[in-house]
């Protein structure tokens, strides 16, 4: 797969992702709110978890636009990296004060919505240890890259 094609399908899953967030933010939730299976003001809770996420998705889209460029290891998408590390950790945050709240100010409490809670919690966390690692290790290689085209 050229660089070309790799930037063009991972900007295709990122509008995906963020299409995906705001189908269930507006078209999912809301009704289900209205029914009563999950507490009044979940949909504003979802769209508070998934502004980050958001955010996020307008840095990775910048990424993958450079990677298209041929630009890979270089200092600028350790930086890119890094702050999609960030901003994924702020999701999880979001993600964990939601869910203490709910467990602590809701009762009764419905499986369903602490499972959906924890399993953005996880996500948001792991996303955050990849992007941090692969932060790092771009910016190794960014490094070595650097250094050899200073040796003629």
């Amino acid at each position: 797969m050229s660089r070309r094609e790799m930037s063009l399908l991972l900007k295709a899953i990122d509008l995906l992702a963020v299409l995906s967030c705001l189908v269930v933010a507006i078209a999912a939730i809301p009704p289900v709110e209205a029914r009563g299976v999950v507490p009044p003001g979940s949909a504003l809770l979802f769209v508070l978890g998934i502004l980050p996420l958001v955010v996020l998705a307008a840095v990775a889209w910048r990424l993958f636009s450079a990677i298209g460029a041929g630009e890979v290891f270089t200092q600028g998408n350790a930086l890119l990296l890094r702050r999609m590390g960030y901003l994924a950790a702020a999701d999880a945050a979001v993600w964990l004060a939601e869910l203490v709240a709910y467990l602590a100010f809701v009762a009764p409490v419905v499986f369903s919505v602490v499972a959906s809670l924890s399993v953005a919690l996880v996500f948001s966390v792991s996303l955050a240890v990849v992007c941090v690692a692969l932060s790092g290790l771009t910016q190794n290689a960014a490094q070595i890259k650097d250094e050899n085209d200073l040796v003629v």
